[in-house]
This record gives C-alpha cells, sequence and structure tokens, in this order.
C-alpha cells in the first residue's frame, strides 16, 4: 500500500489563532525581529494583529496575504491548523459549498473529482433540477450523471420528477458521501 504524501505546507500556528469552530483565522501579533524598524513593528501590530483575515477572490473564496508576497486560501490554513498537511492529491472542500464557510465542521478532504462531485446545478439549468434535461428528440425527461470523467445516460422519463428521482439514487451510488443532488 502506498504511503500518503504531504504536500509541503508552512506552520500557519507562527502567524495566525483560528478559531475553527467559527472558521474563521486572526493575525497574531508579530514579534520584533519581524520588521526592520520599529515603527513597522508598531504599525503592523497596531493594524493587523487580533483581526480577522480574509478577502473574498473573483471566485468568492477567502483569501489572506502573508509577507507580501503570496496570497492563500483561508480554508486549507484553517484545515492543516486543525486537521495538519493535506496530502498530495487531496483538496478542501466545502461539505455545503459556501465558499466563504470556512468552519472546520463544513470542511473535509476530497479528491479533485469528489470536490466536482459536491456542485451545485448550473445556473444554465432550465429544468430546475440537476442531472435532468429535456430531450426534444423524443419529448422526454433525460437524466444524466458524470463519473470518471464520462457521461452516463440514467434514462429517459415521462416526467422531470421521474428523471430527478433516478438522478438522486444515481448520484448516492456513484458519488456516496459527495453527492449533492440539490
Amino acid at each position: 500500500m502506498d504511503e500518503m504524501k504531504y504536500i509541503h505546507s508552512m506552520n500557519w500556528h507562527e502567524y495566525f489563532t483560528c478559531d475553527a469552530d467559527a472558521g474563521i483565522l486572526y493575525f497574531k501579533e508579530r514579534p520584533r525581529e519581524m520588521f526592520s524598524t520599529l515603527r513597522g513593528w508598531r504599525v503592523w501590530n497596531a493594524q493587523y494583529a487580533n483581526r480577522a483575515v480574509g478577502s473574498p477572490n473573483a471566485a468568492g473564496y477567502l483569501m489572506v496575504r502573508l509577507n507580501k508576497k503570496r496570497l492563500y486560501v483561508v480554508h486549507r490554513i484553517i484545515w492543516e491548523m486543525v486537521n495538519g498537511p493535506i496530502p498530495d492529491g487531496m483538496e478542501v472542500d466545502h461539505e455545503n459549498t459556501a465558499k466563504s464557510d470556512n468552519k472546520i465542521s463544513n470542511l473535509r478532504l476530497a479528491t479533485h473529482s469528489q470536490n466536482g462531485f459536491n456542485k451545485r446545478k448550473p445556473r444554465t439549468n432550465t429544468s430546475g433540477y440537476k442531472g435532468v434535461t429535456f430531450h426534444r428528440a423524443t419529448r422526454k425527461w433525460s437524466s444524466q450523471i458524470v463519473a470518471n470523467g464520462k457521461r452516463i445516460h440514467i434514462g429517459l422519463h415521462e416526467s422531470k420528477d421521474e428523471a430527478y428521482a433516478a438522478y438522486k439514487v444515481a448520484a448516492k451510488n456513484i458519488h456516496g458521501e459527495f453527492a449533492r443532488v440539490a
């Protein structure tokens, strides 16, 4: 059996405190030796120490800049502060799909595919149900699902409610705990 590989992570505890139940990160007070000037140290701590961090990016995820360099995703930092490094090939999934809800109870490890299973129905959906479309040629409702990168036809149905019921069963069977049916 292969051992899990871990992506190198920083010691986040050096920079942040975390209220994992609330899903909030706070900057820690920085020590004097991190700054070239006394004024810089005082100003930074007055402005940022013990304040919540994170600004939403274009996709809606909370981000934080560290040491004027790189942007980091807040939910990954919270996960690592509570659980340790994220294994190679894994992602942190928001179970309820709310990208700014970083409560530890809402975060879980997932593969890229599992994370994709947990998506909401597309905005372009016209049936009102995830996995359900109208099949014009047969004048019936079609249900389909994606698994392992391939679209699987579940069946044609007289009503969109029947098609959706078939989609929900298939989603639970194929995607398990990561199935999002709404």
